[in-house]
C-alpha cells in the first residue's frame, strides 16, 4: 500500500503522465547546452535550454546557483522546474534562496504565454529577482497570459520568493 500511495503522488505531480512518459532534465553550472540533459553527469548550462528540450510531463532539476536568464514557455506544456538541488542531484533543499533566476532587469524572468493548448508550469524552491516587464506592462517576475481563446495558462508557485521585480502592473507576477 505504501508504494501505491507514492505512485499516486507521482502521477499527480507530473500531471497524469505515466512514469515512462516523464523525463527528468538537469541544469548546473558548468554544464553544456547540448543534447537532452537527461543525465545528472551531463547537465544543461541554462534553464532556458532545458525548457526548450522539454515535453509535457517533464521535470527540470536545477542545481543551487545564480541563473542570469529569462525563460519563455510559449506552447501548451505541463512542466515542473525545481530549484535547490545539490551538485550530485542526490537531495534537495526547499529553501528558495539557493536557486536564483535573475535577468538583471533585462526582461521578464519567466513568461508563460501559449497561443494554443494548455500550459501549466510549476515553480518550486526558487528566488525570482530583478525582472522587468518589457513589451507588456504586466509581470516583471512572472508573466502568465493565454494569447488566444484556444489556450490556457497557469503557474503554480511553491517555496518561491519574488523580489525586486518591476512592471507597470503586477511587478512580481501578473
Amino acid at each position: 500500500m505504501r508504494n501505491l500511495r507514492y505512485l499516486a503522488s507521482v502521477l499527480i505531480v507530473v500531471g497524469g503522465a505515466t512514469a515512462g512518459d516523464a523525463t527528468v532534465r538537469y541544469v548546473k553550472h558548468p554544464g553544456t547546452d547540448a543534447g537532452a540533459c537527461t543525465s545528472s553527469s551531463a547537465p544543461c548550462h541554462t534553464i532556458g535550454y532545458a525548457v526548450s528540450q522539454s515535453l509535457s510531463g517533464d521535470t527540470i532539476r536545477v542545481h543551487d546557483g545564480f541563473y542570469s536568464e529569462t525563460l519563455q514557455v510559449l506552447t501548451g506544456i505541463d512542466l515542473t522546474i525545481e530549484g535547490g538541488w545539490t551538485a550530485s542531484f542526490g537531495w534537495r533543499n526547499l529553501d528558495p534562496a539557493g536557486t536564483r533566476i535573475d535577468p538583471d532587469d533585462s526582461g521578464t524572468a519567466i513568461v508563460v504565454q501559449p497561443a494554443t493548448g494548455s500550459a501549466h508550469v510549476r515553480l518550486e524552491s526558487l528566488t525570482i529577482r530583478d525582472g522587468t516587464a518589457s513589451g507588456s506592462p504586466y509581470g516583471g517576475g512572472v508573466s502568465v497570459r493565454a494569447l488566444t481563446a484556444a489556450a490556457t495558462a497557469k503557474v503554480t508557485l511553491d517555496h518561491v520568493v519574488l523580489r525586486e521585480n518591476h512592471a507597470g502592473t503586477g511587478g512580481g507576477a501578473a
